[in-house]
């Protein structure tokens, strides 16, 4: 994920929207992508996308770690549904 992400720094600007989809299980250290993504709403003042294909508690990790700077979108085809979670407020749409 590290790799996939530095070359997506370099292109951004301030206002751009950068959105991430993936099964969020992920390889790299917790603290390495917390930087990386803080690095990303840093430079575009935006949160992070966060689309996540699969279980919930698998994103579970990535949004205890990235709470300010992500906003999680659960994808789950096989209900074909898609949930908006504010994990700071606890309410889903």
């Amino acid at each position: 994920m590290s790799p996939a992400i530095d070359a997506i720094k370099e292109s951004l600007k301030w206002g751009d929207i950068t959105v991430v989809a993936t099964d969020s299980d992920i390889a790299d250290n917790n603290r390495t992508i917390k930087e990386k993504i803080a690095d990303i709403k840093q430079r575009t003042t935006k949160s992070v996308i966060w689309m996540h294909f699969g279980e919930e508690n698998s994103l579970q990790n990535i949004v205890n770690n990235n709470k300010d700077n992500i906003i999680p979108m659960i994808i789950d085809s096989r209900k074909n549904k898609v949930a908006i979670k504010n994990y700071k407020k606890g309410v889903s749409i």
